[in-house]
């Protein structure tokens, strides 16, 4: 699969319905983008997305459309990476001043994780792994919903129903500080127990950027 990030300029007062040639934002191979969604109908200047390196979804890319600079992160061989959503640092944080959050999985040990890494320096690898207690199915897609949005905070999960039988059955035998999982992630500071490398030199993007 081949996928490259374009933006199509659209006329609606236009009389014909042919579409000018999208301009490329980045030749990285990938899919899924996302943006700032504060941006959303606004001009924007970052977008991250998944990309497809040695395999399916192992890695992540943050694009400057203003700069035509790509930073990749990569995971690893048995690593697939599900869509990033960006979360900002605060209501007023200024575009792209923030974290990306995404699941992932590890398709060798089995495991469930979610990764947090800075927006703007993707290239350094997770700031945080939260390995979760359970092993969580392909979602392929992510939302973030902030809690200035939300009119009660409250729980999301209700996991009154994670029995002790189900929890012997799907558990991930992630260390767990507690004496019963209620739900209850464990945070590991990176690079915790993950097989994540810090790519420095990307496959085919020397430092992680591609600058064409």
């Amino acid at each position: 699969m081949v996928g490259r990030l374009v933006r199509f300029t659209i006329d609606p007062k236009a009389e014909s319905n042919k579409l000018a040639l999208p301009q490329v934002l980045s030749h990285v191979n990938g899919e899924m983008a996302r943006i700032d969604d504060r941006y959303v109908g606004k001009p924007y200047r970052h977008t991250w997305g998944v990309i497809w390196g040695s395999g399916l979804w192992d890695g992540i890319v943050h694009v400057g459309t203003h700069t035509g600079v790509s930073k990749v992160w990569q995971g690893g061989d048995t690593v697939m990476v599900h869509e990033p959503c960006f979360v900002p640092r605060s209501k007023e944080a200024p575009e792209g001043d923030g974290h990306l959050v995404c699941v992932a999985r590890d398709k060798r040990r089995e495991i469930t994780c979610l990764i947090i890494l800075n927006a703007q320096n993707i290239t350094t690898g997770p700031v945080c792994l939260v390995e979760m207690p359970l092993r969580l199915h392909v979602a392929a897609h992510g939302n973030w919903v902030n809690a200035w949005d939300r009119s009660v905070r409250k729980p999301l999960v209700d996991y009154s129903g994670a029995t002790p039988e189900l929890l012997a059955k799907f558990s991930t035998g992630a260390p767990k500080p507690y004496d019963k999982v209620r739900g209850k992630p464990v945070v590991a500071k990176y690079p915790g127990r993950w097989p994540f490398p810090v790519h420095e030199e990307a496959k085919g993007y020397p430092n992680g950027i591609d600058t064409d």
